[in-house]
């Protein structure tokens, strides 16, 4: 078994680069596994046959890119590898010291060379770290011949076989003389020299043919390269028409894409998404005109009991205002008899004053008597006159607060009637708010089924549950309740979202068509009725809508500003339904209908806004000029909520403001009652006081009746003719009695009419007054009726409107089926076509050509909209026939088409050029390198005699070494090597006859004449390290000695060369010829200057020779 073998070397001493470091062996030849380390200067290594010394050498050899053949031992490599291995691995480190280092940047000091026999063969360079750096023999061969390593040159590395045969005495003449050019390199000079002697004198003998041949072409390419000018011409064009023929092809094809792109959108997403809105817009606008219509009976049921009361008033004022007319006409009567008597008291006045002037001094004392009589009776009518105007003024005053306290009791009976009113619906809202508390608790447990109504809860749960089983059915799982996804920032707006979009809470969006039966199925399974039951279908890998600034109420807090989706992942979809179906970007929110009706009724916002929602619900819109308010209410429960528990807490605390308001209702409504009573009160006295004064008036009446039945009578005696006057003036004062008796009767009916027609005219305008405030209330609700009656008609009118287009739609996308039907026959059949001309990926290739000429031609700074005018399809053919003109007229002209004198330009002016740049080549420069190549023959000769020289006085100074006589003698011009030797006689210490034949000479002289010449030829080669295999094989111990000494001599006069020398003999020679070397004072060596190396052997029954 073989044994792993290191030998260590002192590394003290100062190494060349290419001097050998360490050889590692592996599995090759009769070394499974071995390392030797080389000292720097003399390295002797001995041992028996087989123990792989001249392995050691093979291998230095095989690594550094000598074939097999030369090394002597095998022709083939894998005869090197250890029997039973598949591989054997040499690795060879060199030093890489010293200004000669080889790239030491990259390799560092050290330089490993590796080399694998057998699978993966091949050299491989690494670094002193072990990193590879380079693998080939390209990069091998660039290293030694930086390193000046040639480990093939025999001088550099004699083998053992060619040892032997120079020992033996078997060289010729002609093998020493090769060895002589080898070693010196004179072969290889002379080899390139001949080779470039020849080549310079074939390259003169075709100088001429090749001037000729240049000028004969000349006249030939210019005739074909003018054809080609005039064809080159059309080249590009005669390419654009290639180029638009694909392009044309392919346009062919692309042009039916947009519009079968936008027929598909209109088709898939924008026609079902038009519909659902369509159908979603129908419900909303039949719903909108149910609650109007609604609205619109109840406005027209409080208006005709306005009417009715208006027309009972309008009667009763009627009826007052005639009997005020007949009292007035009374009133008018009393007044002209009252005229009327108090003409005629004037008149019996003045007939007294007549009667009494004529009389006056005869009848004085009868006349006094007489007055003094009607004076009392006077002051008696007087008295009671006085009273009954006393009378006639509480009576005025105590009916005049009758009719004020009517009047009041009226006032208190509205406000009463309101208050009552008030009372009811702010228990209405009460109960309202308590609903709505109620309706929280209920939908708590499961949130998103607040959004449905409580008959559809049960059925929806089912729906989600199967949804959430059956995702799988699904491109994508629908998105719903949308509701559930959204959220408001501002609580305050969560009943104007309610009221705006909150029939959309409920609904669900699906991706597709399949996703839409897909659902409808699962919701036909889960009991929901499908006539109820909608979604709308949205594309879910679209964007979010970018809405432009234009279309946005600048400064306006829409319904797309508070509400926000919850998942960013649904965002998109949710969002873009609520856009298109609901329009929340149009939906404005205002704080007072004071806003709201500037921002819905205002000029600046009226093409953008759609409606504008009020906190309560209410809403304002226009439609043409008809301006329409919707009221809203509490009754409203928003689904939607920032916060559903601070929702409930406002919810409860508007109930407890609601029970205050209901509890200062009822303390006013008793404060009325209160004031009812006290003015009833006041009426009942006011009446009592009325019948009081009647009373009065009976009694005066009945006084008066007393006084004029006491009245004096006729004081004039009958047959006393003087006493005539008297008579006729008592005559006369009755009938003023009489009179003013009649007057003051008719100013009391006066009075009496006039109370009774103030009354009246006081009951006309009281009913007047109500009958107008119910004519106000009457007109405001007769305009609100006018109002809610257009907003019915807008909305059934828009309703209809809906349903046409909806049937329009319809029908436009029937016929959209068709074009889209016809648009795919029409385009495959353009495919087909383009496929004919070229591929598709060429046709996409034409058309970027195709539209970089365009551009070119319109120029850099064309705009994009007239490159794309180009490039339709009748352009394209338009200018694809001008072309196809332009090139067939050119053709035509120079006889013949582009692509066939085109090769035959190319190639004439290749084969032209190759000419010319061959004569160039020939002219100057090989008469240079025949100027240079005679200047070299001489200097090679000047060389080879000086090597010759240097080698011939080395060998005799070797040879002298014994007392020998050596020459050389080479004969060049028949290639031989003649050496001549002299050997001494140590008996007689004379010299025998030269010899020329070394087979005459015995083993020991042959041997030490083989060494002198190997060393003699040393000395003219460079490498860093040489190597001798079997030197002494034929010495005797003398010779051994003598050559050994020679050898350590020439080493240490070429300390800068690395030796390595192989011996199966006894190595005890070498301490003797050092210590001759140091005795003779020659020389001093330090110790580590010789290595000595002994193996052991590397298989057994080695033999020691």
């Amino acid at each position: 078994m073989a044994m792993t073998q290191t030998v260590h070397a002192d590394e003290d001493d100062k190494h060349r680069a290419g001097q050998l470091h360490k050889l590692r062996l592996e599995n090759f030849m009769c070394h499974e596994n071995f390392e030797m380390t080389f000292g720097a200067h003399v390295n002797f290594i001995s041992g028996t046959n087989g123990s792989g010394k001249s392995a050691v050498l093979q291998g230095i050899q095989a690594c550094l890119g000598v074939r097999a053949s030369d090394t002597g031992r095998s022709s083939s490599l894998s005869s090197f590898v250890k029997e039973g291995a598949n591989y054997a691995l040499i690795a060879v480190t060199v030093f890489n010291t010293g200004e000669d280092a080889y790239q030491p940047e990259i390799y560092g000091d050290f330089i490993t060379v590796e080399r694998r026999i057998g699978p993966q063969s091949g050299f491989v360079l690494k670094n002193a770290s072990g990193r590879k750096v380079a693998s080939g023999r390209n990069a091998l061969t660039a290293m030694l011949d930086a390193l000046n390593l040639n480990a093939s040159n025999p001088v550099a590395v004699l083998t053992q076989d060619t040892a032997r045969t120079f020992l033996a005495g078997a060289a010729s003449d002609k093998r020493k003389y090769d060895l002589f050019m080898e070693a010196s390199l004179l072969e290889e000079i002379s080899e390139n020299y001949n080779a470039s002697a020849e080549a310079i004198e074939a390259q003169k003998s075709t100088l001429v043919a090749k001037k000729q041949e240049l000028e004969a072409s000349k006249e030939k390419l210019e005739e074909l390269r003018q054809k080609v000018k005039d064809l080159q011409r059309v080249k590009d064009k005669k390419e654009d028409s290639e180029m638009l023929t694909k392009a044309l092809a392919w346009t062919r094809v692309y042009e039916h894409d947009p519009y079968l792109e936008k027929v598909r959108i209109r088709l898939e997403v924008q026609g079902p998404e038009k519909l659902e809105a369509l159908d979603t817009q129908c419900m909303q606008a039949d719903a909108d005109a149910k609650v109007l219509s609604e609205e619109l009976q109840k406005q027209k049921a409080s208006i005709n009991d306005l009417s009715s009361e208006i027309q009972r008033l309008l009667h009763e004022a009627t009826r007052l205002q005639n009997e005020h007319k007949k009292t007035k006409a009374k009133f008018l009567e009393a007044s002209k008899r009252v005229e009327h008597v108090q003409r005629d008291l004037a008149e019996a006045y003045q007939k007294r004053n007549d009667i009494a002037s004529s009389a006056a001094e005869e009848h004085q004392e009868l006349i006094n008597s007489t007055q003094a009589a009607l004076a009392e009776y006077k002051e008696t009518l007087n008295s009671l006159d006085q009273q009954s105007q006393a009378l006639d003024t509480q009576e005025y005053e105590a009916n005049a607060t009758v009719n004020e306290q009517h009047a009041v009791l009226q006032g208190i009976a509205k406000d009463e009637e309101d208050l009552k009113l008030t009372l009811r619906a702010i228990r209405k809202t009460i109960s309202d708010g308590e609903g709505e508390l109620k309706g929280f608790r209920s939908t708590t447990a499961d949130d998103v089924l607040r959004f449905f109504r409580n008959d559809q809860r049960e059925q929806i749960k089912k729906l989600l549950s199967a949804i959430s089983g059956q995702a799988t059915l699904f491109h994508y799982p629908p998105v719903g309740p949308i509701g559930q996804h959204l959220a408001i920032s501002d609580e305050r707006w969560a009943v104007a979202v309610q009221a705006a979009i909150g029939p959309l809470f409920g609904k669900f969006i699906v991706h597709n068509n399949h996703d839409a039966d897909v659902l409808r199925r699962l919701a036909g399974k889960s009991g929901i009725d499908l006539r109820y039951f909608s979604f709308a279908v949205r594309r879910f890998d679209l964007p979010l809508h970018q809405i432009p600034d234009r279309q946005r109420p600048q400064g306006v807090t829409t319904l797309l500003d508070i509400l926000a989706c919850k998942s960013v992942e649904v965002e998109a979809i949710v969002l873009n339904y609520l856009i298109d179906q609901g329009g929340i970007e149009r939906i404005a929110l205002a704080s007072s209908k004071e806003e709201g009706t500037g921002l819905a009724y205002g000029p600046r916002y009226r093409e953008i806004i759609s409606r504008v929602y009020l906190a309560d619900g209410s809403f304002l819109y226009q439609k043409g000029r008809s301006q329409t308010f919707v009221g809203g209410g509490r009754g409203l429960r928003p689904t939607l909520s920032v916060d559903v528990a601070s929702q409930v807490a406002g919810i409860r605390q508007y109930i407890a403001e609601q029970g205050q308001l209901l509890r200062q209702t009822q303390q006013q409504f008793e404060q009325v009652v209160a004031r009812k009573r006290e003015a009833e009160g006041v009426l009942r006295k006011a009446k009592s006081k009325c019948q009081g004064i009647r009373r009065q008036r009976l009694a005066l009446e009945s006084q008066r009746n007393t006084a004029n039945s006491q009245r004096p009578e006729d004081l004039m005696p009958q047959e006393d003719a003087a006493t005539l006057v008297a008579a006729q003036l008592e005559e006369v004062d009755n009938e003023i009695v009489h009179l003013e008796q009649k007057l003051n009767d008719k100013k009391k009916m006066k009075r009496e009419a006039k109370t009774v027609e103030e009354a009246a005219l006081s009951a006309v305008k009281s009913k007047k007054v109500e009958s107008d405030q119910l004519k106000t209330r009457n007109e405001e609700r007769s305009a609100e009726l006018n109002d809610k009656a257009e907003g019915v008609r807008i909305a059934r009118e828009n309703a209809e409107q809906l349903r046409k287009k909806k049937a329009v739609l319809e029908k436009k996308l029937e016929q959209l089926e068709i074009q889209k039907a016809q648009a795919e026959s029409q385009r495959r059949q353009a495919l087909e076509t383009a496929k004919e001309v070229c591929t598709e990926a060429e046709g996409n290739g034409s058309l970027d050509y195709v539209n970089d000429l365009f551009r070119r031609e319109l120029g850099q700074d064309a705009a994009d909209e007239d490159v794309a005018a180009c490039m339709e399809a009748d352009r394209l053919e338009d200018e694809l026939k001008k072309v196809l003109k332009e090139v067939h007229r050119q053709e035509g002209r120079a006889g013949g088409t582009l692509d066939e004198l085109e090769p035959r330009l190319e190639a004439e002016e290749k084969k032209q050029r190759t000419k010319k740049r061959r004569y160039e080549q020939f002219c100057d420069p090989v008469r240079m390198l025949a100027n240079g190549l005679d200047t070299r023959r001489k200097r090679l000769k000047d060389m080879g005699r000086r090597i010759e020289s240097q080698v011939q006085t080395r060998f005799k100074h070797y040879m002298s070494q014994k007392g020998n006589v050596g020459t050389i003698r080479l004969n060049r011009n028949e290639g031989k090597l003649v050496m001549s030797v002299t050997m001494s006689n140590s008996k007689n210490e004379k010299n025998s006859g030269a010899v020329e034949d070394l087979k005459s000479l015995s083993g020991g002289e042959k041997s030490f004449t083989t060494v002198s010449f190997i060393l003699a030829l040393g000395e003219i080669t460079e490498n860093p390290f040489r190597a001798m295999d079997e030197f002494d094989v034929y010495m005797d111990a003398v010779n051994r000695r003598i050559s050994m000494q020679s050898l350590i001599k020439f080493a240490f006069q070429l300390s800068h060369v690395q030796f390595l020398f192989l011996t199966p003999q006894d190595i005890s020679a070498v301490e003797d010829a050092k210590r001759a070397c140091q005795k003779e004072g020659e020389i001093e060596l330090s110790d580590s200057f010789i290595k000595v190396v002994r193996m052991q052997p590397a298989r057994e029954n080695a033999i020691r020779s």
